[in-house]
């Protein structure tokens, strides 16, 4: 799908008091519409051992398949739909 882009919104150890994964989010918006969504996914920690935050969020976003292609599917809806466009009567 085109126009989309995907900027990193949470990037930290998880969960707070015993740390065993990196958390990195993503915050995705639909460019040919505006619409955002949110993805997370945890990394386990032995996971991310020797790679930089680079290599992690790009681990983490290879692991999101299911929820990318969800939430592209849902955008792809929102393309296919006049609700929002202006009309102007013929």
């Amino acid at each position: 799908m085109d126009n989309i882009e995907y900027t990193i919104c949470r990037y930290e150890l998880y969960p707070p008091d015993f740390h065993t994964s990196i958390a990195v989010g993503f915050l995705v918006k639909d460019l040919s519409t505006g619409n955002t969504g949110t993805m997370e996914k945890l990394i386990p920690l032995e996971d991310s051992n020797g790679k930089t935050q680079s290599e992690v969020c790009n681990l983490a976003f290879s692991r999101l398949t299911t929820e990318n292609q969800s939430l592209l599917d849902y955008f792809q809806k929102k393309r296919d739909t006049v609700v929002g466009s202006v009309f102007i009567p013929s």
